[in-house]
């Protein structure tokens, strides 16, 4: 992929939605059909965990990540190292913990021209406080499944991260479309791959972090496809993404500002 020199910036990107790129996106690839899914945000370690002692760890680790802004479980498997070994055990085993699919509450295939009827129309705002809809990386192009590159970033929004991840997705050679996600950003890359290819594309942004959120990245490879959330709720989403960033050359109708 070539690597592009410019990005576009909006200048009110609270003006600027999903709806205002996902639709030419999926029709200049020849996208039939999105899968979306619909799930149960799942609880948090301190919501599940039942050992006192990996509480105890887990509070001190929270602690330490607020502090220094090391990733939650950077803290905890640091901090792994100077308990017993029954402790490094279980908190070893709550590293592990990974929401199956089966979890799912709906999984489906739709019609791209369905998705961006919903889209365009709010319909994946207001999920239940802990409800997510998502739109997973697997689309189909002439019958055939590829995936659409997307990644999940760790940073919180601001300017000088805008810039930044800017920066770290032209030097991956990725174009498309970067989102405010709210707590961080989303990417969503300009053209389909192949699985292989998408496999590789989150292999080589794996090593972008800690910028990209690695833990989301080993997730997906579990689940064999990729996932962003596209809902609201009443409590840890307030408000949907909102675009904040484009490759020259994906063009929208708004009031850019460009950087080179």
């Amino acid at each position: 992929m070539g690597q592009p020199d410019i990005w576009h910036f909006a200048e009110n990107h609270s003006a600027l939605g999903l709806e205002d790129f996902l639709p030419e996106l999926l029709e200049e690839n020849s996208i039939s059909e999105v899968q979306t899914r619909t799930l149960t945000r799942g609880p948090s370690l301190q919501g599940r965990a039942s050992d006192e002692r990996v509480l105890r760890v887990a509070s001190q680790a929270r602690s330490r990540s607020q502090k220094s802004d090391m990733p939650f479980w950077e803290a905890m498997m640091a901090m792994a190292t100077d308990e017993a070994p029954a402790v490094r055990r279980a908190i070893f085993r709550e590293a592990l913990y990974h929401r199956s699919d089966a979890d799912d509450l709906d999984r489906n295939f739709v019609p791209t021209l369905e998705f961006v009827s919903t889209l365009r129309g709010a319909g994946f705002c207001e999920s239940h406080e802990r409800g997510i809809t998502a739109l997973t990386s697997v689309v189909s192009v002439s019958g055939e499944e590829r995936h659409l590159p997307l990644l999940d970033f760790r940073v919180s929004p601001s300017e000088f991260h805008t810039e930044l991840i800017t920066e770290l997705l032209t030097i991956l050679g990725e174009r498309g479309y970067l989102v405010d996600s709210g707590r961080s950003y989303h990417f969503y890359g300009a053209r389909t791959a192949s699985a292989e290819d998408f496999w590789a594309f989150l292999g080589r942004a794996q090593l972008m972090a800690p910028f990209v959120d690695e833990r989301w990245i080993a997730h997906q490879l579990i689940s064999a496809r990729a996932s962003l959330r596209l809902s609201t709720n009443s409590v840890r989403h307030l408000v949907p993404p909102r675009l904040v960033a484009w490759s020259d050359g994906l063009r929208l109708l708004s009031p850019v500002r460009q950087r080179r």
